[in-house]
Protein backbone atom coordinates (compact mmCIF):
# COMPACT_ATOMS: atom_id res chain seq x y z
CA UNK A 1 0.00 0.00 0.00
CA UNK A 2 1.20 3.70 -0.33
CA UNK A 3 1.53 5.96 2.47
CA UNK A 4 -2.24 8.01 3.13
CA UNK A 5 -4.24 4.97 2.12
CA UNK A 6 -6.82 5.11 4.55
CA UNK A 7 -7.73 1.73 5.31
CA UNK A 8 -6.65 -2.56 4.84
CA UNK A 9 -9.24 -4.84 3.45
CA UNK A 10 -9.24 -8.57 3.58
CA UNK A 11 -11.88 -11.14 2.22
CA UNK A 12 -12.68 -13.95 4.56
CA UNK A 13 -13.79 -17.54 3.32
CA UNK A 14 -14.62 -21.02 3.64
CA UNK A 15 -11.28 -23.08 2.82
CA UNK A 16 -12.70 -26.36 1.12
CA UNK A 17 -15.33 -24.92 -1.08
CA UNK A 18 -13.66 -21.11 -1.54
CA UNK A 19 -16.98 -19.71 -0.42
CA UNK A 20 -17.29 -15.99 1.47
CA UNK A 21 -17.90 -16.36 4.99
CA UNK A 22 -20.22 -13.66 5.87
CA UNK A 23 -21.13 -11.68 9.20
CA UNK A 24 -17.95 -12.93 10.83
CA UNK A 25 -16.09 -10.66 12.59
CA UNK A 26 -12.37 -9.59 11.61
CA UNK A 27 -9.45 -7.90 13.58
CA UNK A 28 -6.49 -6.57 12.44
CA UNK A 29 -3.07 -5.83 14.25
CA UNK A 30 -0.05 -4.19 12.86
CA UNK A 31 3.51 -4.29 14.17
CA UNK A 32 1.42 -5.37 17.44
CA UNK A 33 -1.11 -2.76 17.49
CA UNK A 34 -4.69 -3.46 17.37
CA UNK A 35 -6.37 -1.55 14.61
CA UNK A 36 -9.57 -2.53 15.08
CA UNK A 37 -11.61 -4.65 12.81
CA UNK A 38 -15.45 -5.75 11.22
CA UNK A 39 -17.78 -7.81 10.49
CA UNK A 40 -17.08 -9.47 6.60
CA UNK A 41 -19.89 -7.79 4.08
CA UNK A 42 -21.97 -10.33 1.67
CA UNK A 43 -18.55 -10.52 -0.04
CA UNK A 44 -17.21 -12.11 2.88
CA UNK A 45 -14.56 -8.57 2.56
CA UNK A 46 -13.81 -7.20 5.88
CA UNK A 47 -11.49 -3.76 6.66
CA UNK A 48 -10.06 -1.82 9.10
CA UNK A 49 -8.47 1.83 9.57
CA UNK A 50 -4.58 2.28 8.76
CA UNK A 51 -3.59 5.38 10.80
CA UNK A 52 -0.96 7.60 9.45
CA UNK A 53 1.71 6.96 12.55
CA UNK A 54 2.37 3.82 10.18
CA UNK A 55 4.98 5.35 8.19
CA UNK A 56 6.43 4.53 4.83
CA UNK A 57 8.10 0.75 5.40
CA UNK A 58 7.79 -3.11 6.27
CA UNK A 59 5.72 -3.55 8.63
CA UNK A 60 4.01 -6.75 9.92
CA UNK A 61 0.16 -6.98 9.63
CA UNK A 62 -1.93 -9.95 11.87
CA UNK A 63 -5.55 -10.45 10.58
CA UNK A 64 -7.53 -12.93 12.84
CA UNK A 65 -10.57 -14.59 13.16
CA UNK A 66 -11.64 -15.91 16.55
CA UNK A 67 -14.14 -19.35 15.24
CA UNK A 68 -17.82 -19.11 16.02
CA UNK A 69 -20.16 -22.26 16.37
CA UNK A 70 -19.48 -23.00 13.00
CA UNK A 71 -15.57 -22.54 12.12
CA UNK A 72 -12.33 -22.81 13.25
CA UNK A 73 -10.18 -19.57 14.26
CA UNK A 74 -7.80 -18.70 11.25
CA UNK A 75 -4.91 -16.46 11.60
CA UNK A 76 -3.08 -14.45 8.99
CA UNK A 77 0.57 -13.21 9.34
CA UNK A 78 2.27 -11.36 6.28
CA UNK A 79 4.83 -8.74 5.58
CA UNK A 80 2.73 -5.04 4.63
CA UNK A 81 5.24 -2.68 2.85
CA UNK A 82 3.97 0.75 3.26
CA UNK A 83 5.41 2.63 0.15
CA UNK A 84 6.68 6.56 0.07
CA UNK A 85 3.82 8.65 -1.56
CA UNK A 86 3.72 11.11 -4.05
CA UNK A 87 3.59 14.75 -3.40
CA UNK A 88 3.31 17.68 -5.60
CA UNK A 89 3.37 21.56 -5.77
CA UNK A 90 1.74 24.37 -7.01
CA UNK A 91 3.86 27.61 -7.39
CA UNK A 92 2.27 31.17 -7.56
CA UNK A 93 3.67 33.26 -10.18
CA UNK A 94 4.67 36.95 -9.27
CA UNK A 95 5.13 40.23 -11.17
CA UNK A 96 7.50 42.50 -9.56
CA UNK A 97 9.92 45.60 -9.73
CA UNK A 98 13.65 46.68 -8.50
CA UNK A 99 13.46 47.35 -4.68
CA UNK A 100 9.69 45.53 -4.31
CA UNK A 101 9.35 42.73 -1.91
CA UNK A 102 6.79 40.27 -3.19
CA UNK A 103 5.71 36.89 -1.20
CA UNK A 104 6.38 34.27 -3.63
CA UNK A 105 4.12 30.53 -2.42
CA UNK A 106 3.98 27.02 -2.90
CA UNK A 107 1.21 24.61 -2.08
CA UNK A 108 2.51 21.46 -1.03
CA UNK A 109 -0.22 18.30 -1.46
CA UNK A 110 -0.35 14.45 -1.70
CA UNK A 111 -0.71 13.26 -5.05
CA UNK A 112 -4.13 11.46 -5.50
CA UNK A 113 -6.19 13.24 -2.72
CA UNK A 114 -4.76 16.38 -2.63
CA UNK A 115 -4.61 16.24 1.15
CA UNK A 116 -2.36 18.75 2.38
CA UNK A 117 0.68 18.95 3.75
CA UNK A 118 1.92 20.60 6.74
CA UNK A 119 5.25 21.34 8.52
CA UNK A 120 7.50 20.55 5.05
CA UNK A 121 10.21 22.94 4.19
CA UNK A 122 10.30 23.86 0.74
CA UNK A 123 13.20 25.70 -1.26
CA UNK A 124 12.38 28.27 -3.41
CA UNK A 125 15.00 29.22 -6.29
CA UNK A 126 15.24 31.72 -8.78
CA UNK A 127 17.15 30.09 -12.30
CA UNK A 128 19.74 28.14 -10.09
CA UNK A 129 20.29 30.49 -7.46
CA UNK A 130 18.50 29.15 -4.00
CA UNK A 131 17.08 32.16 -2.42
CA UNK A 132 15.07 30.85 0.72
CA UNK A 133 13.36 28.61 2.36
CA UNK A 134 10.14 28.18 4.59
CA UNK A 135 7.71 25.45 6.04
CA UNK A 136 4.10 24.93 4.80
CA UNK A 137 1.96 25.86 6.87
CA UNK A 138 -1.57 24.09 7.80
CA UNK A 139 -2.79 24.64 4.50
CA UNK A 140 0.18 23.29 2.89
CA UNK A 141 1.60 26.99 1.87
CA UNK A 142 4.76 28.04 2.01
CA UNK A 143 5.61 31.57 1.83
CA UNK A 144 8.72 33.60 1.39
CA UNK A 145 9.53 37.37 0.97
CA UNK A 146 11.84 37.94 -1.83
CA UNK A 147 13.22 41.53 -2.47
CA UNK A 148 13.62 41.82 -6.19
CA UNK A 149 17.55 43.42 -7.08
CA UNK A 150 19.51 44.55 -10.13
CA UNK A 151 21.28 41.15 -10.09
CA UNK A 152 18.17 40.10 -11.94
CA UNK A 153 17.34 41.53 -15.63
CA UNK A 154 14.11 42.90 -16.77
CA UNK A 155 12.46 40.37 -18.07
CA UNK A 156 10.40 36.32 -16.77
CA UNK A 157 12.76 34.18 -14.87
CA UNK A 158 11.62 30.87 -13.62
CA UNK A 159 11.25 30.22 -9.78
CA UNK A 160 11.14 26.95 -8.76
CA UNK A 161 9.82 25.08 -5.79
CA UNK A 162 11.31 21.75 -4.30
CA UNK A 163 10.62 19.53 -1.42
CA UNK A 164 13.19 16.95 -1.02
CA UNK A 165 11.02 14.18 0.36
CA UNK A 166 11.42 12.63 4.17
CA UNK A 167 10.35 9.01 5.27
CA UNK A 168 7.05 9.38 4.28
CA UNK A 169 6.82 11.38 0.66
CA UNK A 170 9.33 11.40 -2.37
CA UNK A 171 10.73 14.62 -4.00
CA UNK A 172 8.55 17.21 -6.08
CA UNK A 173 8.93 20.50 -7.02
CA UNK A 174 7.21 22.88 -9.82
CA UNK A 175 7.81 25.97 -11.54
CA UNK A 176 6.45 28.88 -12.01
CA UNK A 177 7.45 32.45 -13.17
CA UNK A 178 8.90 35.81 -11.80
CA UNK A 179 8.08 38.67 -13.80
CA UNK A 180 10.76 41.64 -13.01
CA UNK A 181 10.10 44.73 -14.77
CA UNK A 182 11.68 48.24 -14.71
CA UNK A 183 11.48 50.67 -11.19
CA UNK A 184 10.34 53.93 -11.50
CA UNK A 185 12.97 56.71 -10.20
CA UNK A 186 12.73 59.84 -8.88
CA UNK A 187 15.33 63.10 -8.92
CA UNK A 188 15.44 65.71 -6.43
CA UNK A 189 16.97 69.05 -6.69
CA UNK A 190 18.71 72.19 -4.92
CA UNK A 191 17.53 76.05 -6.10
CA UNK A 192 20.82 77.64 -7.31
CA UNK A 193 21.88 81.06 -7.47
CA UNK A 194 24.21 83.41 -8.28
CA UNK A 195 25.73 86.38 -10.44
CA UNK A 196 25.70 86.41 -14.51
CA UNK A 197 29.43 84.73 -14.97
CA UNK A 198 28.91 83.25 -11.66
CA UNK A 199 30.10 79.27 -11.79
CA UNK A 200 28.26 77.04 -9.54
CA UNK A 201 27.30 73.53 -8.97
CA UNK A 202 24.20 72.05 -10.13
CA UNK A 203 23.44 68.62 -7.77
CA UNK A 204 20.44 66.71 -8.12
CA UNK A 205 19.56 63.33 -6.12
CA UNK A 206 18.66 60.00 -7.95
CA UNK A 207 16.63 57.41 -5.72
CA UNK A 208 14.32 54.37 -6.68
CA UNK A 209 10.66 54.80 -5.67
CA UNK A 210 10.07 51.30 -4.95
CA UNK A 211 12.12 51.93 -1.67
CA UNK A 212 13.49 54.72 -1.30
CA UNK A 213 17.39 53.47 -2.27
CA UNK A 214 19.93 55.87 -3.69
CA UNK A 215 21.33 54.97 -7.14
CA UNK A 216 24.87 55.06 -7.79
CA UNK A 217 26.37 54.81 -11.11
CA UNK A 218 23.67 56.14 -13.40
CA UNK A 219 23.98 59.67 -15.11
CA UNK A 220 21.52 62.76 -15.11
CA UNK A 221 20.72 64.94 -17.52
CA UNK A 222 20.87 68.21 -16.48
CA UNK A 223 18.72 71.63 -18.32
CA UNK A 224 18.06 75.32 -17.73
CA UNK A 225 14.97 76.69 -19.50
CA UNK A 226 14.64 73.09 -21.36
CA UNK A 227 17.83 73.13 -22.83
CA UNK A 228 20.50 70.27 -21.37
CA UNK A 229 23.59 71.89 -20.16
CA UNK A 230 25.54 68.93 -18.99
CA UNK A 231 25.12 65.15 -17.60
CA UNK A 232 26.92 64.13 -14.50
CA UNK A 233 27.06 60.17 -12.94
CA UNK A 234 25.80 59.60 -9.53
CA UNK A 235 27.90 58.82 -6.77
CA UNK A 236 27.24 56.00 -3.77
CA UNK A 237 24.83 58.44 -2.33
CA UNK A 238 22.70 58.79 -5.31
CA UNK A 239 23.95 62.22 -5.92
CA UNK A 240 24.96 63.68 -9.70
CA UNK A 241 26.92 67.25 -9.61
CA UNK A 242 28.28 69.30 -12.26
CA UNK A 243 29.63 72.77 -12.62
CA UNK A 244 27.79 75.33 -14.67
CA UNK A 245 28.45 79.07 -15.43
CA UNK A 246 25.48 81.06 -15.61
CA UNK A 247 25.21 82.96 -18.66
CA UNK A 248 22.05 85.15 -17.58
CA UNK A 249 19.57 85.29 -14.93
CA UNK A 250 17.62 81.52 -15.31
CA UNK A 251 15.54 79.75 -13.49
CA UNK A 252 17.29 76.13 -12.96
CA UNK A 253 15.01 72.50 -14.13
CA UNK A 254 16.61 69.40 -13.04
CA UNK A 255 15.46 66.38 -15.35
Amino acid sequence: VTFGASSLSSTLTNQKYGMPLLFKQVSYSLDGIELGGSRTNAKGLSSANLPETFGAGKHTLRISFNSDPCYTPTLLKVSLTINKAEAQIAVSGATSSYGAIRTLKGVLTRKGDNHLLANKSLTFKIGDTVIGTATTDSKGVASLNYKTEESLSVGKHPITVLFSGDKNYKTASHQGALIVNKAATSVSGKDVSGKQGAVVTLSATLKRNTDSKLLSGHSVSFSVDGAVVGTAVTDSKGVAQMRYTIPSSLSLVVC
